[in-house]
């Protein structure tokens, strides 16, 4: 049973011996399949050219730091039209080519660095038998490989505030407007905190079955639009008490209006004092 945790099956690889120093443990190994199969032209040989070692680290054990001696094989490519003529075999599922350290080994470290970045990852791993720079470590990162994510469907825009702060939104078009359609595409994109949606019973059952733990709010358009619509509703049905209002102000304000002052004529008597005093100057 250790030996299968120590060399899986899927490498198959044989132990041939194990030394023990102070601090590091040396596994000996090779391969047990008698043939290889061409890089280039996937043609299977199994005429050995020569055999060479390789001493890639692997994970520590029991405090001891490990390492593999592993015995590699060099055969000829028999293919006439094949551009090599001698290729090294390949081990995959135990190391990529020219490596220094199995895939576990560089997976571990690379998780590490992803959790601690270049200097403290460096430090975690050296205490824990796993020793490598930080430099080592930056580059693990960049060679990770990205996520696969489905392309969105459509690109919007939206105002965080508007005339000030934009952002951009992606869309993921769906083929119907069902909630199991919504809730699916929900538990396939986890990590979903906040969902804006309007009042349909559609969107409700489906964000409540798909992402449970998100926060379901209602967005300011279609609350100003379901008001608006809500105001409408109730003055349709008021719009006699509403007509019958308009005409009681229309008749207050007439009455309010002011009325055109009378000017009095003037009489005889008027018209001769004027006269006098008009003469006299």
């Amino acid at each position: 049973m250790l030996i299968s945790i120590l060399l899986p099956d899927e490498w198959q690889l044989c132990i041939n011996g194990i030394k023990k120093g102070e601090e590091i443990i040396v596994i000996s190994a090779s391969p047990t399949s008698s043939t290889s199969s061409c890089p280039c032209c996937q043609a299977v040989s199994e005429r050995v050219h020569s055999i060479y070692q390789r001493r890639p680290a692997d994970l520590p054990l029991a405090g001891y730091t490990v390492c593999l001696d592993i015995t590699v094989r060099r055969f000829f490519c028999d293919n006439l039209s094949c551009e090599r003529t001698i290729f090294a075999e390949r081990m995959p599922s135990l190391i990529a080519p020219y490596a220094r350290r199995t895939n576990r080994l560089a997976n571990q470290q690379q998780r590490v660095a992803f959790a601690l970045g270049g200097e403290a990852g460096s430090s975690l791993l050296t205490i824990m038998g796993m020793t490598v720079s930080p430099d080592t470590l930056l580059r693990l990162i960049r060679r990770a490989a990205e996520p696969k994510l489905r392309t969105s469907r459509g690109v919007d825009d939206w105002a965080k505030r508007k005339g000030q702060s934009y952002g951009t939104i992606l869309v993921d078009l769906l083929s119907d407007k069902s909630a199991e359609s919504f809730a699916k595409w929900l538990k396939e994109h986890t990590g979903v905190e906040i969902i804006s949606r309007d009042r349909g019973v559609e969107y409700i059952k489906g964000a409540t079955e798909g992402a449970p733990d998100a926060i379901q709010v209602a967005d300011r358009w279609h609350l100003l639009t379901n008001l608006r619509d809500a105001l409408k509703q109730m003055l349709e049905c008021l719009k006699a008490a509403v007509n019958k209002a308009q005409h009681i102000e229309a008749s207050a304000k007439e009455q309010e209006k002011p009325s055109f002052f009378h000017v009095e004529q003037p009489n005889e008597d008027t018209k001769m004092t004027n006269m006098a005093v008009s003469d006299a100057y």
